[in-house]
């Protein structure tokens, strides 16, 4: 082990007498009764008895202060009586188009387009002059159709018949 410094060796002894120098100064003059302090200073220490006088006059009022929290809603009121009827108000705007007059929708079927050795087909269904295009579609057995869609005022149908057979569209219109 290595040998301590002379400074800390100092410092050591310095730290032990002071210690003990305390210890002993606690032991020596430890206050164990009231004959130890002198009288003046017990004088100093009692609080003397408070004298209560007679009240005196009210003081200013002060500032108000903040406002408080709402309050609670009250109970509710009676009912009024019942008032005279209004005046009619101004008309709506216009509702949406009724139901379509079923006299005016028809159905067209096109000629159809058949393949005695498979193939692919295509044909259409048209409507009459000044008729708009509300659906349309196809019979047929066995084909796999590609394509069934409106255009302009026809309805068009492209598929492919796999052996004999094909396809037949159809077109519902309406005239305005």
């Amino acid at each position: 082990m290595k040998r301590p410094s002379t400074s800390t060796a100092i410092a050591t002894a310095a730290l032990v007498f002071a210690m003990s120098g305390t210890g002993i100064a606690a032991s020596r003059y430890i206050i164990t009764s009231t004959s130890q302090i002198k009288p003046s200073v017990i004088a100093k220490l009692r609080t003397p008895k408070v004298v209560v006088g007679p009240t005196g006059p009210a003081g200013a009022e002060g500032p108000a202060g903040p406002p408080g929290d709402t309050g609670a809603p009250g109970a509710p009121g009676t009912a009024a009586a019942k008032g005279d009827t209004g005046p009619p108000g101004p008309a709506g705007p216009a509702g949406p188009a009724g139901a379509i007059d079923l006299s005016k929708v028809t159905q067209v079927v096109g000629s159809g387009a058949y393949t005695s050795s498979g193939g692919y087909v295509t044909t259409s269904a048209s409507c009459p002059n000044g008729s708009v295009v509300l659906g349309g579609g196809f019979s047929g057995y066995g084909e796999q159709v590609l394509e069934s869609y409106p255009s302009g005022s026809s309805w068009f149908v492209y598929a492919y018949v796999p052996a004999s057979g094909g396809v037949t569209p159809y077109v519902v219109c309406v005239s305005g």
